[in-house]
């Protein structure tokens, strides 16, 4: 028991000893400045070695003063009282500061201080951290933030972040202003919504895309503006990821492409368009070759052939007339190369004059009239003005070639029914008409037939129809030289109608509702187009008269139907007549109209024919050929 006692006091004090050198090594060896300072007065009564290197001070320099002298924040004592006096024991709090060295030189520190209890006893214990380096990466990184605050507010491009669904959790003002939105229509709805209906499943899917691969590169788009019209836009982006790798939101800029890709559009289709006519002018130059050595074949070889003197007469005059119509056809080729040429330089002058176009239209008429007989395609004329009120002031010739060239264009494809030239008053307009049923024209290449060189078909210049392909183009640039418009409807297998409308220049002195005023109202019912022609000529010579065409009995029947006023003075019906004869057109039409005067006409004069035309309705009769002077008697018995 006696040797046990000294070794335990001995013992129990070395153990004290170690405890208080290990705790006096951390506090030395601690990476941050510590300070212990009286809560009262302030004076330090301790510190660590840091806290002597961080100030330039030696320790016993640093416990002579106070925790003002060190600070450089510039707190009041009054203020730094209040900050103390509202700690609490164990509850520690941060504040950022600056401290001052020995040298007079300060730097930014972050302390972290509490209250210790020492034998009843308050003191402050402060741990102070150097923060000069964090506040310098931390300046940069809040420049670095501004710097790209400010490119992405004031960036041209236009930026969008999405959430993972495609929502739109930001974008900056370009955004904004590219499609005209304010920050509230746009934030929070889906980026499908503002897209064209057909990119919005293109959209969904390549989202799932861009989502899985990271980044998407050079999308199209287009995207509705605020105002309703779309943009084309060239979308790119990247995927944000979070920490543990899981999506974040997207990174994405746009840029309105919608004039660069007009103008790549426009270059393509003025690319096609070169290709395209120079293809047509070698093709061009292929056929009038070929159209220029057919009439010139026909003119050598026949020439030659009259150069044998054993050719009959009969032969003879068959070479000349194919030499003469060679020749013609020559000549037309070598007019439409000149047209077109004089028009292409604009050196094509206008001249007005006088143009009676009844007169005009007869003799279109006359001329094609025969071409079409030898087709067994019937040519019908509607010239519903007289000669006087038909007097106009146009260039003839112009006007001429462009009727012209509408009649042979018929012709040319019209194999079955019939074709029709005629002219109508439209307000203050003067509407030229050529109608066919011929095969029609397809509806890609209306919007190409007036063009240089073209034919309407499916392969241009290479259809069994031969020509140039220019007579539809010299009609419209001569229809355009006379003010004119010319178009177009067709039906393909049905046919077409050429309408050209002209200004009303009427070179009489009467209005056109002078011409129409009071004027008697006749309905020629004929399908024979000569016999019409001449009818017309005769009435307009005896009284002047609104005339009215049809071509067979039904459509004289659609008229008188639609005739509620009885306008209708005169009707002249042939009897034999395709689709309804007028035998049977008479005793529909005295159903509807029984006062109604119809002149039989026909080239059976017999009783019999007679009195079965009087039985149907018909108050008087004449018979062909139609003589002008009974005709003229009638017209006298019946218009007065």
């Amino acid at each position: 028991m006696e040797t046990n006692t000294p070794i335990q006091k001995k013992d129990t004090p070395k153990f004290k000893s170690n405890k208080n050198l290990h705790f006096n090594e951390l506090f030395d060896l601690a990476g941050d400045a510590i300070f212990l300072a009286d809560i009262e007065s302030g004076n330090i009564v301790d510190c660590n070695r840091l806290a002597c290197e961080n100030l330039g001070y030696c320790k016993k320099e640093l416990l002579a003063l106070t925790v003002g002298d060190l600070d450089a924040t510039y707190v009041s004592l009054e203020d730094e009282q209040k900050l103390w006096n509202s700690l609490k024991p164990n509850k520690p709090i941060t504040i950022e500061g600056k401290h001052k060295r020995k040298d007079g030189s300060t730097f930014p520190v972050e302390i972290r201080v509490s209250i210790l209890e020492n034998n009843g006893k308050k003191e402050v214990l402060g741990i102070a951290r150097d923060i000069t380096e964090f506040k310098k990466v931390n300046d940069k990184l809040i420049e670095s933030e501004e710097k790209y605050k400010a490119l992405y507010e004031n960036a041209p491009l236009s930026y969008q972040s999405l959430n993972e669904n495609g929502n739109f959790i930001d974008f900056n003002p370009a955004w904004l202003n590219t499609l005209g939105y304010k920050r509230e229509e746009v934030l929070g709805n889906w980026f499908g919504d503002f897209l064209h209906p057909d990119y919005v499943d293109y959209f969904r899917k390549n989202f799932s895309e861009f989502k899985k691969k990271g980044y998407v590169h050079n999308i199209p788009f287009k995207i509705r503006h605020k105002n309703g019209k779309y943009l084309t836009i060239s979308f790119e982006g990247c995927i944000g990821y979070n920490p543990d790798g899981s999506f974040k939101q997207t990174y994405c800029t746009f840029k309105d492409v919608t004039e660069e890709t007009k103008a790549k559009e426009e270059l393509v289709k003025a690319k096609e368009q070169a290709e395209e006519s120079n293809r047509l002018k070698s093709e061009f130059l292929h056929n009038m070759s070929h159209e220029i050595r057919t009439p010139m074949n026909g003119i050598l070889g026949f020439s030659e052939l009259l150069g044998d003197p054993n050719l009959s007469l009969e032969k003879q005059q068959h070479f000349i007339k194919i030499i003469q119509n060679s020749g013609k056809l020559l000549l037309r080729i070598i007019d439409d190369i000149l047209e077109i040429s004089r028009l292409g330089t604009k050196q094509v002058k206008v001249i007005n004059e006088k143009v009676c176009l009844n007169d005009l239209m007869v003799e279109l008429f006359s001329i094609f009239d025969a071409k079409a007989k030898e087709n067994k395609t019937p040519l019908y004329l509607k010239t519903p003005l007289s000669d006087e009120d038909s007097s106009i002031e146009t260039d003839s010739a112009k006007l001429h070639k462009i009727i012209s060239n509408l009649l042979e264009n018929a012709l040319k494809y019209t194999n079955k029914g019939f074709i029709e030239l005629g002219y109508y008053l439209e307000k203050n307009n003067l509407k030229i008409y050529v109608k066919d049923t011929g095969i029609g024209i397809l509806p890609s290449k209306l919007n190409v037939i007036f063009d240089r060189f073209t034919q309407a078909n499916e392969h241009p210049l290479n259809s069994n129809a031969s020509g140039l392909g220019l007579g539809l183009s010299i009609a419209k640039e001569n229809a355009e030289l006379l003010g004119g418009i010319l178009k177009v409807t067709s039906e393909v297998m049905k046919g077409s109608e050429f309408v050209l409308t002209l200004p009303f220049k009427d070179s009489s002195k009467k209005t056109k509702k002078e011409i129409n005023k009071n004027k008697c109202k006749v309905l020629i019912v004929e399908d024979e187009e000569v016999n019409v022609l001449y009818l017309e000529t005769i009435i307009h010579d005896f009284e002047d008269c609104n005339i009215v065409h049809a071509k067979n009995g039904k459509e004289a029947v659609e008229i008188v139907q639609q005739d509620k006023n009885e306008t209708i003075t005169l009707i002249l019906m042939d009897l034999k007549m395709p689709v309804m004869n007028g035998f049977e057109a008479t005793k529909k039409i005295k159903k509807i109209h029984p006062n109604a005067i119809v002149i039989a006409q026909t080239a059976y004069s017999t009783s019999n024919e007679k009195k079965k035309a009087l039985e149907s309705g018909c108050t008087d009769f004449i018979s062909k050929p139609l003589h002008k002077e009974r005709i003229k008697e009638i017209l006298k018995k019946y218009l007065n």
